[in-house]
């Protein structure tokens, strides 16, 4: 079975101002510019700048993964130890936190592209 990171897609409040700092991260200008998505490849994996994603309820990064086979890959999952939910459109595999590891707190300097 053929699984792997896939994507990862981050919102952006001010898409120029994102595109000129992923670039200047990268080393490179993106291979997709439009109004609506700017994409990346940065060895092999695809990296985007979504503008619209505040606006869709996306305040962070988020990955997708890619398989060959769905079922087999949550059952792997399921197996390991993650709980699976279901969302409306699709199966959401969410691997429970290790207890007080992985919290998100927003530091001092930490700002929003």
């Amino acid at each position: 079975m053929s699984s792997g990171l896939g994507s990862i897609v981050f919102p952006v409040d001010d898409l120029e101002k994102g595109k000129a700092i992923f670039t200047a991260l990268f080393g490179q200008g993106p291979h997709t510019d439009t109004p609506y998505y700017v994409g990346y490849n940065v060895n092999g994996l695809e990296i985007a700048l979504n503008p619209n994603a505040r606006a869709q309820g996306q305040d962070y990064g988020v990955s997708y993964w890619t398989t060959d086979d769905m079922s087999a890959e949550i059952e792997r999952l399921v197996a390991a130890g993650a709980h699976q939910r279901l969302n409306r459109r699709l199966a959401v595999v969410v691997v429970r936190r290790v207890r007080g590891a992985g919290r998100r707190r927003r530091r001092g300097g930490a700002r929003r592209v």
